[in-house]
């Protein structure tokens, strides 16, 4: 009912190689590039572009076809250390996490390090200063970055030293200079990154595009727990996108499985449901670089609305009034009229007219739960307004809050 064909896009990271002292490449920091011209990491939400980025790797262009056998270096927000569960699908043996200079070591952010490093994942910190907001991660780090633009080849050689004499390697960007590569190798540096040796390219894929609808409504049956993983599956194969992400992710030579899968039933089952959700959760983040995450929540919440309002009334298809309130926002989150949304997705003709008229029992419920979404003082209570807080509807809308509030706690953070 609500499947829309999928379409086919172009992806893109940006690598840049990481040198050791005999000018071997170890590795590739990955970036993120909107395009195959754009020559910096231009972006409005970080947590989005690190999700872009991990995402466009493993599903649509591949760890080998952007590495090869080459260590992948990946910048991690807090949120992602926070909700280390997003970064499953990273095979540890194969990448650096570097933590961003900005990361404020709170108490959950050093307990989802520590998780991430005994589950064998190495952890870098970028940008490093001795005085900054990332030094008390140091003892976490397997490797430190400096930035030369900042530090001075003195005071790299008593860090490096430091570093050296605590077991951890150093890594040295903005190399931009032969001078510039003598004084840091001078200083002891591990390894190297700069102009000097190269500037980041630019890889492109494919990718088929997941469909909005289909992930929020993914996400939402993942953590409901009466689900069954048969319906989870049944909701995959009805995304030709997620579908086709994931049974690459599981094939690809960082799960060492031996075996093609080409299921995605066999594909869910090994994946497991908590790494299904976090696979969701990454790519509904990395669909929407420039809108903040709480509209995933809103409609969530209006989804439940509509639906516990149709239960409590006992009125016809419960699902389609879910439907009704997912749908409701989808004009937001693709900046795109509502009528054009719907006239590329299947629906039938009483959503189309509860979205677009505002007619129907579909549309009351609809505009019950947006009324709901703005406080309303009793004291000044209009007729209209005493109806909408009938202890009924609130609190079936509180309820929605609080389910709403859950899903999103658990995945997107």
């Amino acid at each position: 009912m609500l499947d829309e064909a999928p379409a086919v896009n172009n992806v893109f990271v940006g690598r840049q190689p990481l040198l050791d002292r005999a000018l071997r490449t170890v590795g590739y920091e990955l970036l993120f590039r909107a395009s195959n011209t754009a020559s910096s990491a231009a972006f409005v939400d970080g947590d989005a572009a690190t999700a872009q980025v991990v995402s466009n790797a493993l599903a649509d262009i591949g760890l080998d076809n952007l590495v090869g056998d080459k260590l992948a270096f990946v910048n991690v927000t807090s949120h992602f250390l926070t909700n280390p569960q997003l970064l499953a699908f990273l095979p540890p043996d194969r990448v650096v996490l570097e933590v961003l200079e900005h990361v404020r070591p709170e108490p959950d952010v050093i307990n989802g390090v520590q998780h991430l490093v005994d589950l064998g994942y190495t952890i870098a910190l970028d940008d490093f200063d001795p005085h900054g907001v990332t030094a008390p991660l140091r003892s976490f780090a397997a490797i430190i970055k400096y930035d030369l633009s900042v530090t001075s080849p003195n005071e790299l050689r008593s860090e490096i030293a430091r570093d050296h004499a605590e077991g951890r390697r150093s890594l040295v960007e903005r190399v931009e200079t032969a001078d510039d590569h003598a004084d840091v190798a001078e200083a002891g540096a591990d390894y190297f990154q700069g102009y000097f040796f190269a500037r980041p390219s630019i890889v492109a894929g494919t990718a088929v595009t997941s469909n909005t609808v289909a992930l929020i409504r993914l996400l939402a049956a993942i953590n409901e727990p009466r689900t069954t993983m048969k319906e989870i599956v049944d909701l995959l194969t009805q995304d030709v996108a997620m579908s086709v992400k994931i049974l690459r992710v599981v094939n690809s030579a960082g799960h060492g499985l031996g075996t093609c899968v080409t299921s995605i039933q066999h594909a869910a089952f090994l994946i497991g449901r908590s790494r299904l959700r976090s696979w969701a959760t990454l790519l509904i983040m990395s669909s929407f670089d420039n809108k903040p995450a709480a509209l995933v929540g809103m409609a969530l919440t209006r989804a439940k609305f509509c639906e516990l309002y149709a239960e409590r009334r006992r009125l016809d298809a419960p699902a389609t009034f879910f439907a009704v309130g997912m749908l409701s926002l989808l004009d937001v989150m693709t900046d795109t009229p509502m009528e054009s949304v719907i006239a590329q997705i299947p629906v039938t003709s009483e959503i189309r007219t509860a979205l677009l008229e505002r007619k129907g029992p579909l549309a009351e419920a609809l505009d019950l739960a947006i009324q709901l979404e703005q406080p309303i003082d009793p004291r000044n209570a209009t007729p209209a307004d005493c109806d909408i807080l009938h202890r009924d509807i609130v609190d079936s809308y509180r309820h929605a809050l609080r389910w709403a509030s859950s899903v999103t706690a658990a995945t997107l953070g």
